[in-house]
């Protein structure tokens, strides 16, 4: 078995235990192993450390919706740059920041980043809909409502970020991008340091 790590489909409503927000094809016995799984606040994606067989991982990454990390967190992105960039776009996560030259480590621990920052909104805005629902990542943080953009920045707040330089005119990727680079604490992750 390998620690392998993946985003994937976010399944569940999260209202009981039984319809507890777990990730696809990991949870409900698609894996024999442990995971550790991060959402994205409420967003249907969720980053996943799981310790799978070789043929876990082959079921899992047979999905079309799942983007696999390599093995080998500290190989660089190289020629896969396009194909990450896209996936993470595909999920609201910006991905102008990654480069060829980038390792997986750098790309994983840039995205806990991210889907951390979207959970503790989730957590001060817990009764509002899907943060993506309205807007984009090219949208603007003057597109936020009063609310959402008041409990966005308090979610960067609770991280001790400054948020003096997001403007209104700023998109929401520039606004994301800009907090990230704040956050550089590490992360223990399903056994890996990111």
């Amino acid at each position: 078995m390998a620690i392998r790590f993946y985003l994937l489909p976010k399944i569940g409503d999260g209202l009981t235990f039984a319809t507890a927000f777990r990730p696809a094809y990991v949870s409900d016995g698609g894996i024999v192993g442990r995971y550790t799984a991060i959402d994205y606040g409420k967003e249907v994606w969720m980053l996943v450390g799981a310790d799978v067989t070789g043929a876990e991982h082959t079921a899992i990454v047979a999905h079309t919706d799942v983007t696999a990390v390599p093995a080998n967190l500290d190989d660089t992105v190289g020629g896969a740059l396009s194909t990450v960039q896209t996936k993470l776009e595909l999920a609201n996560l910006p991905a102008d920041w990654v480069t060829s030259g980038m390792t997986w480590r750098t790309v994983v621990k840039w995205t806990i980043r991210i889907l951390l920052l979207m959970q503790r909104f989730r957590g001060l805005l817990s009764s509002a809909a899907r943060f993506f629902a309205t807007v984009t990542l090219d949208s603007t943080v003057g597109d936020l409502s009063a609310l959402v953009r008041q409990r966005f920045i308090t979610a960067a707040a609770s991280f001790g970020l400054t948020t003096t330089g997001i403007t209104l005119g700023m998109t929401i990727r520039a606004a994301l991008i800009l907090l990230g680079q704040q956050m550089t604490f590490s992360v223990v992750f399903q056994g890996e340091t990111v």
